[in-house]
Parts: C-alpha cells; sequence; structure tokens
C-alpha cells in the first residue's frame, strides 16, 4: 500500500517496519483509518472486529471477535503473540451500544457500552502488559480512544459519555503500572470527526447551514478527518513520545475552548461583540 499524496501524511513510509499493531473495531470509522495508515507505514496490523464489519477489510490480518465475549478475550492477546512473535501495541478503538434519547437508557444498551468500551480494553492491556512484563527491553504503547464527550455532554447516550469517562481514568491507572515494563498508556479524544463513509452527506448543498454552524464552533474553521486521529495515534506509537504516558490528547480543532455561549452565538469569545451583548 503507497501513501497518497493526497492523504495528510505526516510519517515516513518505513516508520513500523517490523512492528506488529492490535486495533480493535478497525473495520469501519476511525479505527479502519488508523489501520490503514499503520499498515502505509510498514507496520503488521491486526484488526479485531466483529464479523459483520470484516467484510472489505480485504489487506488487514483479521482477528474475528466478539469484544463482549470475555472467555474469547482471555485467548487474544496471547494468540497474536504466538502467530506473530511480538506485539508492540495496543489500539483500543472499538465501542457498542446505541445512541439514545437522553435519560431513556436501557440496561442491555449500557451493558453492551461498557463490555466493549471498557472491559475489553482493561482485559486486553492486562495481557500486554503482562506479556511486557517478560519482554521489557522493548518500548510499547497502549492507545485508548476517548472522545470530547468523557468531560462534555453531547448528544451520544450516556453509557456513552460514562464509558469515556471511565476509560481515560483506566489510562491514568494502567500509566501507573505499566511504566515500569516500559508500557506507555494514553488516550485520545476525538471531537468533531466527519467519517469517510458520511463525509459526501456532509459535503452535500442542502447540508450548508449545519456545515457552518460546525466550521464556525471550531477554532481551526475546519471540521476534523479520521486522518487527524489516525496521524496522533502515530505519534503515540512512535518513539517521538517516549516521554509521554498517562495523557488524553485531545483532537479537535479547538471546538470544546469555546463556551457554550459563544458557540451558541457562533462568534470568538475574544472578538469584540459587534452587537455591544454579551461577550467582549
Amino acid at each position: 500500500m503507497t501513501i497518497s499524496d493526497n492523504k495528510p501524511w505526516a510519517f515516513s513510509e518505513g516508520l513500523f517496519a517490523e512492528k506488529v499493531f492490535v486495533v480493535t473495531g478497525g473495520g469501519q470509522g476511525i479505527g479502519k483509518a488508523i489501520s490503514a495508515m499503520l499498515r502505509a507505514l510498514s507496520a503488521t496490523v491486526v484488526v479485531l472486529e466483529h464479523p459483520q464489519f470484516t467484510a472489505d477489510l480485504v489487506e488487514a490480518d483479521i482477528l474475528s471477535i466478539d469484544l463482549s465475549d470475555q472467555q474469547a478475550l482471555n485467548k487474544c492477546m496471547p494468540r497474536i503473540i504466538n502467530d506473530y512473535g511480538r506485539c508492540d501495541g495496543l489500539i483500543n478503538n472499538a465501542r457498542a451500544g446505541q445512541r439514545t434519547v437522553p435519560l431513556q437508557e436501557t440496561a442491555k444498551n449500557i451493558g453492551d457500552s461498557i463490555d466493549v468500551g471498557l472491559t475489553a480494553p482493561t482485559l486486553l492491556s492486562q495481557q500486554l502488559i503482562h506479556y511486557a512484563e517478560k519482554h521489557p527491553d522493548i518500548p510499547r504503547s497502549i492507545i485508548n480512544i476517548s472522545s470530547t464527550s468523557a468531560r462534555n455532554v453531547s448528544s451520544e447516550s450516556a453509557s456513552y459519555h460514562t464509558t469515556k469517562a471511565a476509560l481515560e481514568s483506566l489510562t491514568r491507572y494502567l500509566a501507573v503500572y505499566a511504566g515500569e515494563y516500559n508500557v506507555r498508556v494514553n488516550a485520545i479524544a476525538p471531537g468533531f470527526i466527519v467519517k469517510d463513509e458520511h463525509r459526501e452527506r456532509f459535503n452535500d448543498c442542502s447540508n450548508g447551514h449545519y456545515r457552518s454552524m460546525a466550521l464556525a464552533a471550531h477554532s481551526l474553521e475546519r471540521i476534523g478527518s479520521v486522518d487527524d486521529v489516525a496521524n496522533t495515534v502515530v505519534f503515540l506509537l512512535s518513539n517521538a513520545s517516549l516521554f509521554i504516558t498517562g495523557q488524553t490528547l485531545v483532537v479537535d480543532g479547538g471546538l470544546t475552548l469555546k463556551d457554550g455561549f459563544a458557540n451558541a452565538m457562533s462568534v470568538n469569545p475574544l472578538r469584540k461583540n459587534t452587537d455591544g451583548d454579551g461577550h467582549q
């Protein structure tokens, strides 16, 4: 796979030669972009994905798995290490559960979200750390894909918000106890990201008003892409971040820097309000 000239690749093509990375939920959206970028940088990528999302992953090494199945999870990392001889990093990206009407959460939706979004990352991370305990000479990295919804209320379900908040807490916990084994643990919190499969609809002429509001809400006045997140993953997996652990990097183009009133008015609170009201 060659690097396309129209993609925002920020790293050299052979960066991850001979490295093996595991990506959960790599069959669609952000996870798919992460997997593609890592492969383009010469890594071997093992995608852990539910069978229904693996049909078009023709270039990936796929391990079909239901991440809510704890017995299957317990065998997962040992199997990968046995088959590939090593594991250099884990990207916990998968999520489950449905977006629900506020305060209308079901027990099943809560359970699905926690099983895939928190329990699976915990168990897989433990397995990688135990492996690193026996082989601490090689730096390894765990990256948890969180969300700005971990700290700010959005239209996502309550279980999504709380699961992502817990995932960031898990990130800090594991960073403390995995450091002695040369494992760094960090999280990435994407904001408003238009996935590739939604880009045509977002850019449609009929969506102009919504698109204008979205652009105005961002300090950079542009929308995030899956490659913005994938580039941040590459940075955290690389030796450029060897002294960074226990952190959550927000990738949101400045969206969460503005207060709610400023976003509602689509103004920059640091600029003078020409109407003479509100923020100055």
